[in-house]
């Protein structure tokens, strides 16, 4: 039954109002937010100067990245909710990006159609209905800045 208090007050609609649970996940969300895009605006700036997290060689904590970053904008923007920028609005994460999808092999183990069926399957309480996005359309492939490392065995 809706409250007269609700059509007078606008405001008063936001389930923060309604359920003090749900006001401490917005909070947490938001702390959450900020401080995973503060990090992604650390990064782009890390990498103005460098090709890698740690200079010139890719390290395992620039695949480690790679991992989190070829996700983003296909789950992460949408179905988490991370909706500030998207990787392409980077520059250089999306430039970093692009150079280690390029490495011989890797763009053959990114599944971006298994990627997000997973994700938006497995988490019910998120994505209840089990709809799996049809896009966004994403290209890795484009031409980057960085030379493209190879890896040696």
């Amino acid at each position: 039954m809706v409250k007269a208090n609700h059509i007078t007050h606008p405001n008063a609609w936001h389930p923060a109002t309604a359920n003090p649970r749900f006001n401490q996940l917005w909070k947490r969300y938001e702390e959450a937010f900020g401080e995973l895009f503060a990090m992604l605006d650390r990064l782009e700036h890390r990498l103005r100067g460098q090709p890698f997290l740690l200079g010139e060689q890719v390290t395992e904590t620039d695949w480690r990245l790679f991992t989190t970053l070829v996700r983003f904008d296909a789950v992460y923007y949408g179905h988490f909710k991370c909706n500030r920028d998207r990787l392409v609005d980077f520059p250089e994460l999306w430039d970093f990006t692009r150079t280690l999808y390029e490495v011989p092999g890797v763009a053959e183990t990114v599944r971006l159609d298994h990627i997000k069926a997973h994700y938006y399957r497995s988490h019910r309480t998120i994505n209840p209905t089990g709809i799996i996005p049809a896009g966004p359309r994403l290209d890795f492939s484009g031409p980057t800045r960085r030379s493209v490392p190879t890896l040696e065995g």
